[in-house]
């Protein structure tokens, strides 16, 4: 686990990811890795304010443009950023054609003086009969390295997660489960240095409270 000093505040940006797709509460809402993470890191940060801002749905450009500058406006300590998975969906879709757009994005956040995370695309119960479309989000994943590289920036290898690859972490053949997304929460925890109070063995950690919500 990395040493780290107090993020302060936490805004995350993405599509259904971040958005925490199919992770339902019982009032029918989602909750999702960024929300857990923000819970945890709030554990350690009282006081901690936190904004979802992320979109189902929505393409990399969409979330430069519409969710970027409001994010960049909240000044956070730590934004998070995971994009591009509904451009390479299209038959269209190519990864060269998104790596430009997301570099300058992480650039823009790095020069706030935030702390940026970024997340690279998982293995899909869809990619693992699509072979092409495979191939395509692991160029796509070896860019996102790249960028983490070249600016700095922190890197979740969702990719590299094995345990996501388990038939009970997938609610379909897209969004992750409820503990999908807390393994998830796990290793964005381990990346982003938040402590966690529990064995990596098991995901289900205990209630914590929630941060405030900017």
């Amino acid at each position: 686990m990395r040493n780290r000093m107090a993020f302060g505040s936490f805004v995350a940006i993405g599509d259904s990811f971040t958005e925490g797709l199919n992770d339902e509460l019982p009032d029918g809402s989602y909750r999702g890795w960024a929300d857990r993470t923000a819970a945890y890191l709030a554990a350690s940060e009282p006081g901690l304010r936190y904004a979802n801002l992320a979109v189902r749905g929505k393409r990399l450009g969409e979330i430069v443009d519409e969710q970027l500058p409001h994010a960049i406006d909240l000044a956070p300590g730590l934004i998070s950023i995971a994009a591009g998975a509904n451009d390479i969906l299209r038959p269209s879709g190519h990864p060269d054609a998104l790596v430009g757009m997301f570099d300058d994005a992480v650039r823009r956040m790095g020069a706030t003086g935030a702390t940026v995370v970024i997340f690279t695309g998982y293995e899909s119960p869809q990619l693992t009969r699509l072979r092409r479309l495979r191939d395509r989000v692991m160029e796509y994943n070896d860019h996102l390295r790249a960028i983490a590289g070249r600016h700095g920036c922190l890197l979740v290898d969702m990719w590299a997660m094995d345990v996501l690859r388990g038939p009970e972490m997938w609610s379909d053949s897209l969004h992750l489960t409820a503990e999908g997304h807390q393994w998830v929460t796990l290793e964005a925890c381990r990346v982003l240095g938040i402590p966690v109070p529990a064995d990596r063995e098991d995901p289900w950690m205990p209630q914590i409270s929630e941060p405030v919500e900017v």
